[in-house]
């Protein structure tokens, strides 16, 4: 950022320091206090933001003369609305996140038509989720289709389901004798 804020402008990011926080102190060292850390969002980071606080009172120790800048976030997951997944799980045990690690840095990263920071956020996340399928994979969820046997046909799923219905039958009959 320069001097005049244009970074912030072209970018059309908003500080958070101004907004939410003014007058915190974000650096203090030899008697001195300063606001010299800045936590910049886009639109879309705004709108679902929650809460941010800078810990003056060092209750998170990060091991600097800096505090800890702290953006509460309220997810759509976490507010009972299920997230599109189409049906898929990540597959989260015994998974080599070294080699994650590696396929996320050879991926493709820099283009030239990624001038803001939605565009850079929409790479990111695409980013990981290839890396990830790669590296992660998914695991089966719902129902398991079976393979039918070769001598399965439809006559004897039609008489399968009429045992079952007069088995049904049968049953509430005997429960009203009883």
């Amino acid at each position: 950022m320069n001097r005049n804020g244009e970074f912030v402008n072209e970018m059309e990011l908003e500080n958070l320091n101004e907004t939410l926080a003014k007058g915190r102190v974000t650096w203090c060292a030899r008697n001195q206090e300063s606001v010299i850390d800045y936590m910049l969002v886009n639109g879309r980071m705004c709108e679902i933001l929650d809460h941010m606080w800078i810990d003056e009172d060092g209750m998170i120790d990060i091991v600097l003369d800096h505090n800890m800048l702290v953006l509460e976030y309220k997810l759509y997951g976490r507010e009972g609305k299920s997230a599109n997944t189409n049906g898929r799980k990540w597959r989260l045990w015994d998974v080599g996140w070294e080699n994650f690690q590696v396929d996320l840095s050879e991926q493709s990263w820099e283009d030239e038509c990624l001038n803001g920071v939605d565009e850079l956020n929409d790479r990111f996340v695409e980013n990981v989720k290839n890396a990830a399928a790669i590296q992660i994979g998914y695991v089966r969820t719902g129902a398991r289709k079976r393979a039918c046997k070769p001598w399965w046909n439809d006559e004897i799923g039609d008489a399968r389901r009429e045992r079952k219905k007069l088995n049904r039958v049968y049953r509430q009959l005997r429960k009203k004798e009883a």
